[in-house]
Protein backbone atom coordinates (compact mmCIF):
# COMPACT_ATOMS: atom_id res chain seq x y z
CA UNK A 1 0.00 0.00 0.00
CA UNK A 2 1.36 3.39 -0.98
CA UNK A 3 1.59 6.07 1.71
CA UNK A 4 -0.69 9.01 1.10
CA UNK A 5 1.59 11.80 2.35
CA UNK A 6 4.11 13.59 0.18
CA UNK A 7 7.62 13.73 1.56
CA UNK A 8 9.54 16.99 2.05
CA UNK A 9 11.20 18.62 0.26
CA UNK A 10 8.56 18.64 -2.46
CA UNK A 11 9.56 18.38 -6.07
CA UNK A 12 7.37 21.21 -7.30
CA UNK A 13 8.16 20.64 -10.97
CA UNK A 14 6.69 17.12 -10.72
CA UNK A 15 3.52 18.26 -8.91
CA UNK A 16 2.52 20.13 -12.06
CA UNK A 17 2.67 16.92 -14.14
CA UNK A 18 -0.54 15.13 -15.12
CA UNK A 19 -1.92 12.85 -12.38
CA UNK A 20 -0.52 9.62 -13.87
CA UNK A 21 3.05 11.00 -13.84
CA UNK A 22 2.80 12.30 -10.25
CA UNK A 23 2.91 8.77 -8.88
CA UNK A 24 6.72 8.96 -8.79
CA UNK A 25 6.68 11.65 -6.12
CA UNK A 26 8.35 10.49 -2.91
CA UNK A 27 5.81 9.58 -0.25
CA UNK A 28 5.98 8.88 3.46
CA UNK A 29 3.97 7.61 6.42
CA UNK A 30 1.73 9.70 8.66
CA UNK A 31 4.40 9.68 11.36
CA UNK A 32 7.16 10.85 9.03
CA UNK A 33 4.89 13.49 7.47
CA UNK A 34 4.07 14.97 10.89
CA UNK A 35 7.76 14.94 11.89
CA UNK A 36 8.77 16.69 8.66
CA UNK A 37 6.06 19.30 9.14
CA UNK A 38 7.14 19.94 12.76
CA UNK A 39 10.78 20.37 11.65
CA UNK A 40 9.60 22.90 9.08
CA UNK A 41 7.60 24.77 11.74
CA UNK A 42 10.52 24.77 14.19
CA UNK A 43 13.07 26.11 11.72
CA UNK A 44 10.90 28.79 10.10
CA UNK A 45 10.83 32.18 11.77
CA UNK A 46 7.64 34.21 11.99
CA UNK A 47 7.08 36.44 8.93
CA UNK A 48 9.52 34.35 6.87
CA UNK A 49 6.70 33.00 4.69
CA UNK A 50 5.23 36.01 2.85
CA UNK A 51 1.88 34.31 2.22
CA UNK A 52 1.34 33.56 5.91
CA UNK A 53 3.40 35.68 8.32
CA UNK A 54 2.13 33.63 11.31
CA UNK A 55 3.58 30.37 9.95
CA UNK A 56 6.68 29.34 11.86
CA UNK A 57 7.91 29.72 15.39
CA UNK A 58 8.71 32.70 17.59
CA UNK A 59 11.86 31.16 19.05
CA UNK A 60 13.95 32.93 16.42
CA UNK A 61 13.07 36.29 17.94
CA UNK A 62 15.33 35.22 20.85
CA UNK A 63 18.09 33.59 18.83
CA UNK A 64 20.88 35.90 20.08
CA UNK A 65 19.16 37.07 23.28
CA UNK A 66 21.51 36.79 26.24
CA UNK A 67 19.46 38.92 28.66
CA UNK A 68 16.39 36.73 29.12
CA UNK A 69 16.60 34.07 31.85
CA UNK A 70 16.70 30.41 30.88
CA UNK A 71 13.40 29.64 32.59
CA UNK A 72 11.59 32.48 30.81
CA UNK A 73 13.10 31.45 27.46
CA UNK A 74 11.92 27.87 27.94
CA UNK A 75 8.39 29.05 28.68
CA UNK A 76 8.34 31.49 25.74
CA UNK A 77 9.62 28.76 23.41
CA UNK A 78 7.19 26.18 24.75
CA UNK A 79 4.23 28.53 24.39
CA UNK A 80 5.27 29.59 20.89
CA UNK A 81 5.61 25.95 19.81
CA UNK A 82 2.25 25.02 21.39
CA UNK A 83 0.51 27.85 19.55
CA UNK A 84 2.21 26.99 16.26
CA UNK A 85 1.48 23.27 16.46
CA UNK A 86 -2.12 23.89 17.52
CA UNK A 87 -2.67 26.18 14.54
CA UNK A 88 -0.75 24.37 11.81
CA UNK A 89 -0.59 20.66 12.69
CA UNK A 90 -4.23 19.58 12.73
CA UNK A 91 -3.40 15.86 12.76
CA UNK A 92 -2.41 15.96 16.44
CA UNK A 93 -4.30 16.57 19.68
CA UNK A 94 -3.37 16.63 23.37
CA UNK A 95 0.01 18.09 22.45
CA UNK A 96 2.55 18.33 25.25
CA UNK A 97 5.93 19.98 24.74
CA UNK A 98 9.10 19.84 26.80
CA UNK A 99 12.02 22.18 26.11
CA UNK A 100 15.60 21.76 27.21
CA UNK A 101 18.70 23.92 26.71
CA UNK A 102 22.20 22.49 26.81
CA UNK A 103 25.66 23.86 26.18
CA UNK A 104 27.59 21.55 23.90
CA UNK A 105 31.15 21.63 22.64
CA UNK A 106 31.26 21.28 18.88
CA UNK A 107 34.38 20.51 16.90
CA UNK A 108 34.49 22.06 13.46
CA UNK A 109 36.87 21.41 10.62
CA UNK A 110 40.38 22.40 11.57
CA UNK A 111 39.93 21.03 15.11
CA UNK A 112 38.55 24.32 16.49
CA UNK A 113 36.20 23.73 19.42
CA UNK A 114 33.30 26.05 20.11
CA UNK A 115 30.46 25.96 22.61
CA UNK A 116 26.96 26.17 21.15
CA UNK A 117 23.54 26.31 22.73
CA UNK A 118 21.45 23.27 21.80
CA UNK A 119 17.68 23.26 22.11
CA UNK A 120 15.96 19.91 22.63
CA UNK A 121 12.25 19.72 21.85
CA UNK A 122 10.17 16.73 22.90
CA UNK A 123 6.62 16.52 21.60
CA UNK A 124 4.12 13.96 22.85
CA UNK A 125 0.62 13.91 21.41
CA UNK A 126 -2.09 11.68 19.98
CA UNK A 127 -2.95 11.25 16.32
CA UNK A 128 -6.53 12.35 15.75
CA UNK A 129 -7.13 9.84 12.95
CA UNK A 130 -5.89 6.69 14.73
CA UNK A 131 -5.82 7.64 18.43
CA UNK A 132 -2.24 6.32 18.58
CA UNK A 133 0.48 8.01 20.61
CA UNK A 134 2.99 10.27 18.88
CA UNK A 135 6.43 10.90 20.39
CA UNK A 136 9.11 12.97 18.73
CA UNK A 137 12.40 14.43 19.87
CA UNK A 138 14.29 16.97 17.80
CA UNK A 139 17.44 18.97 18.56
CA UNK A 140 19.25 21.80 16.88
CA UNK A 141 21.73 24.51 17.75
CA UNK A 142 20.67 28.13 18.00
CA UNK A 143 22.64 31.37 17.74
CA UNK A 144 23.20 30.91 14.77
CA UNK A 145 21.02 28.00 13.64
CA UNK A 146 22.89 24.84 12.74
CA UNK A 147 22.07 21.13 12.68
Amino acid sequence: MQSEYLSLPLSLDQIMYPRDKRENLERCSLSESVKQHLRLLYTTSLSELPGDPEFGCGIWDYDFDSNTSGYKLKEVFRQSLCNTIEKYEKRLRQVRIEIGFHQQEVTSTGQAVSVKKRIDIIVTATYISTNEKFNYRYSFFIGPLSF
